[in-house]
C-alpha cells in the first residue's frame, strides 16, 4: 500500500462514561472509539502515556461538578497526559505546588515545617519532593513504607500502622499539614494540636474537613479544601524546572506501567481501588 492510497486512521482505544457513575464502577475500555476532530484554533494530541488519580473517580461520580461546572458533564477518564515519565507527574505536581505555595497561607519557603499525610501516594510523593524543593527545614511524611518517605527527602518518616502522627508531633508548630488521604475520621482534629498558631490545613477530600468549625482550639489557624488549578501554566514551568534540576522524580507503582488493554486496565483499577498504591498508576498508550 503507497503512501497515497493509506487511510488516515478513524478510531482509538479509550476509556470513558456517557453517565456519570457511582464511585467504584470501572469506565469501559472501548476498541474502537472514534479519534476528535480538533476545532478552529484547537490541537490533537496523540497521547503516549496517561495516569489515572484518585480524584478521577469522584469527577467520573459527579461529586466534583457542583464546585467546578467544567466537571458538569462526562468526559475521558484522566487529567495527564505525555511521555511515560512525565505523565506522572502534572497534576500530581500541580495539586502539591498549589497546596504548598497557594494554598498555604505561609507560602512554604526556607524554614517552614510541612507534614505530608499519605507520603508515598501519587500527589504525597510529590509534596514530600516539593516541601524539599522550596527549602522546608523539616518535612515530616505518613505511609507504611518508612524507607520509601525517606528516600523521597521526608526528615521525619511515620509508620502509620505504630504510631499516631498526632501525638509524635504534638506541640511542635507545623506551617502546614497536607493531607492527601482521609486518615481516619479525625485527622483534622489531630492536626490541630500539631500546627502552629497560624499554621495551614489542606485537605483534598471534604470528608477530611474539620468537623466543627467553632472549635475553640481553630484560632487563626486555616483548614481549607483544595481543587486543583490544571491551566496554572506558572506552576507548570517551575514543576518542569524542578524535574530537569533533579529535584523531583515520579515514582511510578511498583515501578512499572500498565499496558493499555482490557486486562492492562482493570489491573491498573483494581490496584486503585485498594488504596495501597505507592505513586502513580500511569497506562502506557503505545
Amino acid at each position: 500500500m503507497t503512501e497515497e492510497t493509506q487511510k488516515p486512521k478513524t478510531t482509538m482505544r479509550a476509556t470513558y462514561s456517557a453517565d456519570f457513575v457511582p464511585v467504584g464502577t470501572p469506565p469501559p475500555f472501548i476498541e474502537d472509539a472514534p479519534i476528535p476532530v480538533s476545532a478552529p484554533g484547537m490541537l490533537l494530541v496523540r497521547n503516549l502515556a496517561a495516569s489515572f488519580n484518585p480524584v478521577d473517580a469522584f469527577i467520573a461520580a459527579g461529586y466534583v461538578a457542583k464546585r467546578n461546572p467544567i466537571f458538569g458533564k462526562c468526559r475521558a477518564v484522566g487529567a495527564d497526559f505525555a511521555g511515560v515519565v512525565a505523565a506522572a507527574i502534572p497534576l500530581a505536581g500541580l495539586t502539591s505546588l498549589q497546596v504548598l505555595e497557594k494554598h498555604a497561607a505561609t507560602p512554604v519557603g526556607p524554614g517552614s515545617k510541612v507534614l505530608v499525610l499519605g507520603g508515598t501516594g501519587g500527589v504525597g510523593s510529590m509534596a514530600v519532593q516539593l516541601a524539599k524543593a522550596l527549602g522546608a527545614s523539616t518535612v515530616a511524611a505518613t505511609g507504611s513504607n518508612t524507607e520509601l518517605l525517606k528516600s523521597l527527602g521526608a526528615d521525619i518518616a511515620i509508620n502509620y500502622h505504630d504510631e499516631n502522627w498526632g501525638e509524635t508531633l504534638a506541640g511542635q508548630d507545623y506551617d502546614v499539614v497536607f493531607a492527601t488521604v482521609a486518615d481516619g475520621d479525625d485527622s483534622a482534629e489531630r492536626a490541630l494540636g500539631v500546627l502552629g498558631p497560624k499554621g495551614s490545613f489542606i485537605y483534598t477530600l471534604e470528608k477530611t474537613a474539620l468537623k466543627d468549625k467553632e472549635n475553640p482550639d481553630l484560632g487563626d489557624r486555616t483548614f481549607k479544601y483544595m481543587l486543583t488549578d490544571s491551566t496554572d501554566a506558572k506552576s507548570l514551568v517551575k514543576i518542569a524546572q524542578f524535574v530537569m534540576d533533579g529535584k523531583l522524580k515520579p515514582l511510578l507503582h511498583q515501578d512499572k506501567t500498565f499496558p493499555f488493554t482490557p486486562e492492562g486496565w482493570g489491573a491498573l483499577l483494581k490496584d486503585a481501588a485498594s488504596g495501597r498504591a505507592k505513586g502513580k498508576l500511569v497506562m502506557d498508550l503505545k
